[in-house]
């Protein structure tokens, strides 16, 4: 028997703002070079002239953040009660004792986004990227992976995230997170 899902997204929603800005950030007050390479690649992306392109560079710089890195900003990042959504995470943690499956579903890249979904122990779906560019994006495309959940595995039964364009069609709820306030949607 398929168990239900409840999905979240990662930016704006389980973490207050963007992960990936929130590395890099932290990665940059390591060093000179660190602080004159993300400044050269900002400057550089804002310059390229097609928003396809300007998406597709987003995550090239995380290619340079060490893995190890990432978990431990990671770990800082989820004891943060300004950073991230504390009400949230205890809902994961009892969707968890529920034998609910709770599953990231997320834009972001994986090598960002792995270090979460290992803190929290739960499954990850998320872009692809090949040399910090981006191979497959799920900017605007979640539904696509909700329906492949549901084929392979059982319904979504909820969805939280903060843009409508996640919200899932055959949901029983959907949630939209702004700041600490949850909205149920209707799809």
């Amino acid at each position: 028997m398929s168990r239900p899902i409840v999905v979240f997204d990662i930016d704006k929603t389980l973490v207050r703002c963007d992960f990936h800005t929130l590395i890099l950030r932290s990665w940059e007050r390591g060093g000179g070079h660190r602080v004159v390479l993300h400044r050269i690649f900002t400057a550089a992306v804002r310059m390229v002239p097609s928003s396809f392109l300007r998406r597709k560079l987003e995550y090239f710089l995380i290619e340079f953040v060490d893995e190890e890195f990432i978990h431990s900003e990671a770990k800082r990042i989820m004891r943060d009660e300004r950073l991230v959504n504390l009400p949230l995470l205890r809902r994961i943690s009892r969707y968890q004792r529920c034998n609910v499956d709770v599953v990231l579903v997320t834009a972001a890249p994986e090598k960002s986004s792995s270090a979460l979904s290992q803190l929290l122990n739960v499954e990850l779906v998320c872009s692809r990227t090949r040399c910090g560019v981006l191979t497959r994006d799920l900017l605007g495309k979640k539904a696509e992976q909700y329906a492949k959940l549901e084929t392979e595995r059982g319904s979504v039964r909820t969805v939280y995230s903060d843009s409508r364009l996640d919200l899932c069609r055959g949901a029983r709820k959907n949630i939209l997170v702004r700041e600490s306030q949850l909205t149920v949607v209707r799809k």
